[in-house]
């Protein structure tokens, strides 16, 4: 009688046995060649579109369809979506384009015929111009003058003895607008702070209370790899995170070993 060659399924087909990851590394490698071999075979994968019919994807060549770039304010932060118009963008360049708080430097992630026309919603603002030297000095100077503005909110708040943590000040880039972020542990009454502070530094002041994970964010750090933290280089979201995914990959339930430098539950 001949050896049993493995397990069968239905008509007689072999089933390859399955090899499991013998460590973290090896599993990564696994999930990214079964990522690519999804992706060739046509498969949709989550929530990408990149073989859905139904969406009406932009033509990658050069002229064809709308010109649209994608843009970051902040390495880690959400991706925005304008219009070019007639200026000639590559990755990693950095422009000037108006918002709810003013003009505002980004970087191009993504690059004009790269975008799905699924992934825009409304209508587009355009871009300003591709950032010049005198913008880039300016930006300079902005940073020098957040450090300063810090420091006087930290001054005001020891000054009212509020319950309140400074964390980061930043400049709009045009100079017009402040954001002062803070962390506490219940709501602060800072209506009468931000009055006094916006005569002091002399333009409009937006006060924002951030959470744990927010701070951590922005603030950056190492994390228990001895990498840069996730949060505040490549992670653009926050995703929802619960002691039952612990148990699920059989980790240890002590909050000490789970738990990011932010003091919550790791990303």
């Amino acid at each position: 009688m001949a050896e049993n060659a493995g397990p069968q399924l239905a008509g007689g087909v072999a089933q390859s046995p399955v090899s499991l990851p013998r460590n973290v590394d090896e599993a990564r490698t696994l999930a990214k060649q079964r990522f690519k071999e999804r992706l060739a075979n046509g498969e949709k994968v989550g929530d990408c579109s990149c073989h859905d019919e139904s969406a009406d994807q932009v033509a990658f060549e050069p002229g064809a369809g709308q010109r649209v770039v994608g843009a970051r304010f902040i390495d880690s932060g959400q991706v925005y979506f304008f219009d070019p118009g007639s200026i000639e963008l590559e990755t990693n360049d950095w422009i000037v384009v108006e918002t709810s708080r003013g003009q505002e430097a980004a970087r191009v992630v993504i690059a004009p015929h790269q975008v799905a026309a699924s992934q825009l919603k409304g209508e587009l603002k355009p871009i300003q111009r591709r950032l010049s030297e005198r913008d880039i000095e300016r930006m300079e100077s902005l940073r020098k003058e957040s450090a300063q503005a810090i420091r006087t909110f930290s001054a005001e708040i020891r000054a009212r003895q509020l319950p309140m943590k400074p964390v980061t000040a930043e400049y709009n880039f045009d100079g017009s607008h402040l954001t002062l972020s803070f962390s506490a542990a219940d709501r602060v009454d800072f209506r009468e702070l931000a009055r006094d502070l916006g005569q002091k530094l002399k333009c409009r002041i937006e006060l924002r209370q951030v959470s744990a994970r927010e701070e951590a964010k922005l603030l950056g750090g190492v994390g228990r790899c001895g990498r840069t933290l996730c949060c505040s280089t490549w992670l653009p979201m926050f995703p929802d995170i619960s002691m039952g995914m612990a148990k699920t990959q059989e980790l240890p339930l002590n909050p000490q070993k789970v738990s990011g430098v932010c003091g919550r539950l790791l990303c």
